[in-house]
C-alpha cells in the first residue's frame, strides 16, 4: 500500500514556496517481533566468543553487546553491520596477534 502527501513550505527569508511530495510505502504482512532473528542468535554468538583473545575494539563491542542483551533480552536491536561484525568475531576474526 502506498500513499502520497503534498506539503507546501514557505521560506521565512524570501517567502518563496516549495512543494514537497512524499511517498510512504507500507509493507503488508505480519511484522517480525524479533529483529535479527531474536536474541537467541545473538546470545549463541556471544556465548561462543572468548573476549580475552580479541583485539580491544572487538572486545569492547562484544562486552557492550553482552550488556545490551542482558538489559533488553528479546527486544535487542542490532543493525545488519553489527550482526555481520558479531558473526565475523564468532568465526575467528579480530583476534589478537601473538608475537
Amino acid at each position: 500500500m502506498s500513499t502520497t502527501a503534498k506539503t507546501v513550505i514557505v521560506c521565512p527569508h524570501c517567502s518563496n514556496q516549495l512543494q514537497l511530495d512524499s511517498r510512504l510505502t507500507f509493507a503488508s504482512g505480519p511484522k517480525s517481533s524479533a529483529p535479527n532473528g531474536g536474541s537467541g542468535d545473538v546470545g549463541e554468538l556471544l556465548a561462543s566468543i572468548n573476549e580475552d583473545v580479541l583485539e580491544s575494539a572487538a572486545a569492547k563491542f562484544v562486552r557492550e553487546t553482552r550488556e545490551r542483551l542482558e538489559q533488553y533480552g528479546d527486544r535487542i536491536r542490532m543493525s545488519d553491520k553489527q550482526m555481520d561484525w558479531l558473526r565475523k568475531i564468532a568465526t575467528g576474526a579480530n583476534r589478537k596477534d601473538e608475537w
